[in-house]
């Protein structure tokens, strides 16, 4: 007999405080002082966004257009909806590091707030993506890290994951099932994000795929699991040594 795997819900503790700081005084502080210096803007449904005051005044309304497309996007992909989150618009990544305890390649993250930067080419992804994390939270799914990841990935849209020579690397140095229900990416080196966010993806669009799931079927499995100390869930095809391998010779049919 398969035993469920169980992911115990302290494991994640970090993913939910202030900056995804494990000591969370310091990010606390940085944190009350963005709230002090920018702008409060009343997002509806609950949401409060805070504006990086070096933005242009255009930028609150086209954050703003961002969110109601990311809640759009998942009811409709999901049949997922839950307040609105507290968001946070930086100018730049430097800024957003500052008050956080990410990786310095991030430009965007959830810890119970959307943080992302403005002005870039993919906001609207990062919205999307960042927006995911919030709702499968608030809708009781908090891990494994695995879904949180290559769910919030497939309803942003994000394919950069498929190149080939991102898959030829992890394919080389998977990460272990252990760290892919526990590790949090944002946390990660740059290097080893990119590989996390790869198997992610991969792991979620091969299940999609191979159990002819959508995405709210997936949510149920693992949500059926979900208690308020772990997670468990039972697939036992992503603990076989061929699962990725054969996910990815897959993808080229």
């Amino acid at each position: 007999m398969i035993e469920a795997r169980r992911v115990p819900a302290a494991a994640l503790a970090a993913w939910l405080k202030p900056g995804m700081c494990s000591i969370s005084t310091e990010a606390s502080g940085a944190r009350e002082r963005v709230m002090t210096s920018f702008q409060l803007t009343d997002s509806g449904e609950g949401g409060k966004l805070y504006l990086d005051p070096r933005l242009p005044p255009e930028a609150a309304p086209l954050v703003l257009g961002y969110l109601q497309q990311a809640e759009a996007t998942i009811a409709r992909r999901m049949n997922l909806s839950v307040t609105r989150p507290v968001t946070f618009v930086y100018a730049d990544k430097q800024l957003m590091k500052a008050a956080a305890c990410i990786n310095d390649e991030a430009v965007a993250f959830y810890d119970g707030s959307l943080h992302v930067v403005a002005g870039r080419s993919d906001v609207l992804e990062s919205v999307l993506h960042e927006y995911t994390h919030h709702v499968l939270f608030g809708s009781g799914l908090w891990g494994p890290v695995w879904a949180q990841e290559g769910i919030a990935m497939n309803v942003a849209g994000e394919r950069w994951w498929r190149d080939q020579r991102l898959l030829r690397t992890l394919l080389d140095r998977p990460f272990s099932l252990d760290d892919m229900e526990h590790a949090i990416p944002y946390k990660l080196t740059p290097q080893q994000a990119v590989s996390f966010y790869v198997q992610s993806a991969l792991t979620v669009d091969c299940l999609l795929r191979t159990r002819s799931w959508n995405l709210r079927q997936m949510y149920d499995v693992l949500r059926a699991g979900s208690h308020a100390d772990s997670i468990s869930y039972e697939l036992p095809e992503l603990a076989q040594a061929s699962f990725l391998s054969g996910c990815v010779a897959s993808l080229a049919r």
